[in-house]
Order: structure tokens, then sequence, then C-alpha cells
């Protein structure tokens, strides 16, 4: 029992001590919540949200960008919607390998996400980008990891975007 009632002190006391900071974006109508060691830096000519790196052998900083533009409400789940991204993302990348996608449920929004491999100067990235939509935008948040990136930082990728808000 002592030992059941210390791993449960522990596991809370670093709950609190975890520091999180908010992102807010009043152009694109949103904010996020983001660990507290992250940085908000320029990523393709917008604010993202970027890891430091490991060490002087880690060549890329994991990162996640969100990407917010008029929309009319649509259901992201539908396979039409699925198809017409995976599409657009072709077009947009010279390598694309399409790895799949899922409906998920993050803090009770219903999020398409589609994984895919593309190379960005010599480094093969994993990208899996969340499909989100109001009534009156759609938001894309991306999240880019190496492709034998860490996989702890998607799951914590994922817990930073359940904290999305949509604000007016």
């Amino acid at each position: 029992m002592k030992i059941l009632l210390i791993s449960l002190v522990l596991f809370f006391t670093n709950i609190a001590e975890e520091k999180w900071k908010t992102f807010v974006d009043t152009a694109n109508k949103y904010t996020l919540e983001y660990p507290a060691d992250w940085e908000v830096q320029e990523i393709g000519g917008r604010k993202g949200l970027t890891t430091l790196l490991d060490d002087e052998n880690d060549k890329f900083a994991e990162n996640l960008n969100v990407i917010s533009i008029p929309f009319i409400k649509t259901d992201v789940s539908q396979p039409g919607f699925e198809k017409g991204m995976v599409d657009q993302l072709k077009t947009q990348f010279k390598t694309f390998k399409y790895l799949g996608s899922t409906v998920k449920t993050l803090n009770g929004k219903k999020m398409l996400r589609i994984n895919y491999i593309t190379d960005y100067e010599g480094i093969m990235l994993n990208l899996s980008q969340y499909l989100y939509s109001t009534e009156s935008r759609l938001y894309a948040v991306t999240v880019t990891v190496p492709e034998k990136g860490n996989p702890a930082y998607i799951t914590l990728a994922e817990k930073v975007i359940g904290t999305l808000k949509v604000t007016k």
C-alpha cells in the first residue's frame, strides 16, 4: 500500500510540475497549450511549435504547425474528403508515400488523421496531418518528425492538439 501511495504521489507531482504555455493566434482564431520546453518559431511562413534538438547529431527539430482557412463545415471522416486531401498532398511533394488515415477524437473533436512520408532536403519525414472542421473554418494541424523519430513525440503532440480551442 505504501508503494502504491508513493507511486501515485510521484505521478501526480510530475504532472503538476509539467509546465505548459499558451500559444494564441488571433488572426487564425485558435489557441493551443504546449510544453514549456518547446519553442514558437517561424515554420514555412507561419508560426509553429518546435522541440529542441536532442544533441549535435539531431538534424531535425520535430514540429507542429496549424493552418486555418475559411471553409464550410464538413464531416472530415467522409471517404471523399480524405481522398481529396490525399490527392492535394500528392501534388505538393516530389516524394509522397501515403501510409493511411484514421478518424481520431481528441478532447471531443473528431479529426481525420492522414499519415504520409516525404523527403525534405535529404531527410525522410513522417507527417501526420489532423484535419478539424468548424462551422466556418478548416484547421489542418501537421506534426512532422523524422521517419525514424521518437514515437513519444507523436503522443505528446496529440496532447497538444487535444488542447486546440477555436476562438472568435
